[in-house]
């Protein structure tokens, strides 16, 4: 076992960052820091972070194909979209629908 001492306020901002973080108490935290430090991070912090890579990259994956469906509509509508003053204008969908 190992005891230091914090401050009060060192105290409240682990008790805050538990809190926040879903930690079952503040020397799981400091027990996560110490791997952390020592170059030996925790399983289950490394697992989250590939889960979340994953799930960014399909979110990226997901964004893309959209853009190109946008993109691909636009090109292919040839509706007269025109760029003015930064603003994109376009017809109104039923003086498109009444072509």
């Amino acid at each position: 076992m190992i005891s230091f001492r914090i401050t009060d306020e060192e105290y409240d901002m682990l008790r805050t960052f538990c809190e926040s973080h879903g930690s079952a108490s503040i020397s799981d935290v400091a027990r996560d820091a110490m791997k952390t430090f020592l170059g030996d991070e925790p399983a289950e912090v490394e697992s989250s972070l590939v889960d979340q890579i994953r799930h960014l990259d399909r979110k990226v994956a997901d964004l893309s194909a959209t853009v190109g469906l946008i993109a691909e509509t636009l090109k292919l509508d040839g509706a007269g979209l025109t760029m003015a003053a930064g603003k994109l204008n376009a017809p109104s969908l039923l003086s498109m629908a009444a072509k």
